[in-house]
């Protein structure tokens, strides 16, 4: 359940949270969502398009961004283990360049956040809560 929440580009705005008040497939790939295929989440002048560069259930989903950011070579790797109890640890990891020197922390802070903030959102539709 958590992979496929995950993979499913059409529907992180049901779960995402407020950076992501829209979202759907540019290139849904074959099969949707793939390696290859492109997600775009948000709205407006803060889109970002992130394309699929590993794909295997119900292990792991590794994206980079190919829209405007101001980071270069952004790449996230999220991997998804089995607990004994039966639910699912989740690993986000991420790493990018800053395109203006001194930005880095600033961007580091801010992508962590969001980051955790839609690894607990995950968590939690997965469960099925909000």
């Amino acid at each position: 359940m958590v992979f496929a929440l995950l993979a499913d580009g059409a529907r992180w705005s049901d779960w995402a949270g407020p950076f992501v008040p829209r979202s759907s497939w540019q290139d849904a790939g074959d099969p949707v969502g793939s390696v290859g295929a492109v997600r775009r989440l948000g709205i407006g002048p803060w889109v970002s398009l992130e394309r699929i560069v590993e794909h295997d259930p119900p292990h792991r989903l590794a994206y980079v961004v190919d829209s405007w950011s101001p980071y270069r070579g952004y790449r996230a790797t999220v991997d998804l283990v089995p607990t004994i109890d039966g639910g699912t640890r989740i690993y986000w990891r991420a790493s990018f360049t800053p395109k203006v020197r001194g930005t880095g922390a600033l961007l580091q802070w801010f992508l962590s956040s969001v980051v955790a903030g839609f690894a607990v959102r995950l968590a939690r539709a997965a469960d099925g809560r909000r």
